[in-house]
């Protein structure tokens, strides 16, 4: 059992700190994922006649553009490579470029990218070998706070000092809380039939029964926390503090399609007086002195004719005019973007054609909003990267500090944009090397490929010339 967890600075201490600190934060992560995954909008427990047809005009009613808002920024993060300190690694460094490949993080960036973008925080943790060695495959494993926390510490926040992952072993029955600190890892276990994390939001606390599985053991690999935090700005996800007006641009929607739902059902109405039984005169025997049924006499249909006696008028009710909705659902998307530094023709497609002025600004402002953010991730990525160079006894490349991500363009130009610029700049005296990763994007490996062709082009050429 854990009989330190008051005595500060214990492990036992640490680990139920984090724990319980995990467990705070699940509400706010449930109400980020709901925004994202747009169950956000969906009302619970409604009830009645109308409850039905009111959910299904409140699903027609979701945008998500919790989900655009984080989704345009990631699409502009990939990583095509990485610079070490090693010599001979001006277009990249194979060697970081196969720890990247080992743990598939071409497409498992993308996931924890998003998770930066959703819930301002996410997490690595690279594994290495019990001694640093060549052979060594350090991998990156990629999570967030559903099962992950973390302490910073307050004079370096970018290193970590305490981490806890929790989960659940399915074969030994047992809840798992695994304590990650700089230079050794220890596991604490908790009997339990089924896992106690829940996964909806509910709030969670760690409780009691814990027990150690083990004595701390070393890495081996490294003297550092193997967990790197990834951060977003504040530590908020991408449109956290704007929810309110994902709300706001929701709901107009619903009552648009509210309105236009009601207006297909107009109501119609009989001014004047009108008999309340057929006269004694009636052509039809059968009906006379009957109550007269309005409901079959006035029958709707393309080719019904209805006959009005004496003063009696019809009555319509007037459509609603929706347009100042419209405008007011258009000006609030505009502001949404406005505030997220997100293309305002994402979240509006009718705003393409505006000024191409604004349109440059907007640009402008997305493009700011990316570099800060792969600034951000390409920090972590270094400590990432020194972390599994420390696995393979690469002391070279385990600089952190000079460790850099080369990351694909912001803006995607043509082709023909992108040859312009070449000319211009091969003209000026900037070096071939230059133009193809600044000016064409190229990859490393593309770049080394290139090399190589164009090292093979200028041998045939010779060739030629000598024959």
């Amino acid at each position: 059992m854990l009989t330190e967890t008051s005595v500060t600075g214990s492990d036992d201490w640490r680990l139920m700190r984090l724990a319980t600190k995990l467990g705070k934060g699940l509400p706010r992560m449930a109400l980020l994922r709901s925004f994202s995954d747009g169950s956000r909008f969906v009302p619970a427990g409604v009830s009645g006649v109308n409850a039905q047809a009111m959910l299904t005009i409140v699903k027609q009613a979701r945008l998500n553009t919790a989900e655009l808002i984080s989704g345009s920024l990631v699409d502009r993060q990939t990583a095509l490579g990485f610079r070490t300190a090693a010599p001979g690694d001006d277009t990249g460094d194979a060697l970081a470029l196969g720890n990247w490949n080992r743990s598939h993080m071409a497409v498992r960036s993308k996931e924890l990218l998003r998770d930066v973008a959703d819930y301002g925080r996410a997490y690595v943790l690279t594994t290495g070998p019990s001694q640093p060695s060549e052979s060594a495959s350090p991998m990156f494993l990629p999570s967030n706070g559903w099962t992950t926390a973390t302490e910073q510490y307050a004079t370096a926040p970018w290193l970590t000092e305490d981490a806890v992952v929790v989960g659940y072993d399915a074969i030994n029955r047992a809840d798992v809380m695994t304590l990650f600190r700089p230079g050794y890892m220890r596991v604490a276990y908790r009997p339990t039939p089924v896992p106690t994390l829940p996964n909806d939001g509910t709030p969670w606390s760690p409780g009691s029964g814990w027990s150690w599985a083990t004595d701390p053991m070393p890495l081996g690999f490294t003297a550092e926390n193997p967990i790197v935090e990834h951060s977003a700005p504040g530590g908020f996800g991408e449109y956290e503090k704007h929810l309110d007006s994902i709300d706001r641009i929701n709901s107009v929607t619903r009552d648009r399609l509210v309105i236009i739902a009601m207006q297909a059902f107009r109501q119609r109405a009989i001014e004047g007086s009108l008999p309340t039984h057929y006269p004694a005169d009636y052509p039809d025997l059968t009906l006379r002195g009957q109550r007269i049924d309005y409901n079959e006499v006035f029958a709707g249909g393309p080719a019904a004719l209805w006959l009005l006696g004496g003063d009696a008028k019809i009555w319509e009710s007037s459509p609603t005019d929706i347009n100042q909705l419209l405008t007011a659902g258009k000006d609030d998307k505009r502001d949404l973007a406005a505030v997220t530094s997100t293309p305002v023709y994402l979240l509006n497609p009718d705003a393409t054609n505006g000024s191409a002025e604004g349109a440059a600004l907007a640009r402008e402002a997305f493009a700011f909003k990316v570099k800060d953010r792969n600034n951000r991730a390409g920090a972590s990525f270094a400590l990432e990267q020194s972390l599994a160079f420390q696995g393979l006894g690469d002391t070279l490349r385990a600089d952190a500090a000079q460790v850099e991500t080369i990351w694909a363009p912001v803006n995607l130009e043509s082709i023909n944009q992108r040859s312009t610029a070449a000319q211009a700049a091969k003209q000026s005296g900037v070096s071939q090397a230059y133009i193809n990763r600044s000016v064409w994007g190229m990859t490393p490996s593309e770049i080394a490929q290139e090399i190589t062709d164009r090292n093979q082009e200028q041998f045939d050429m010779t060739a030629e010339t000598a024959a």
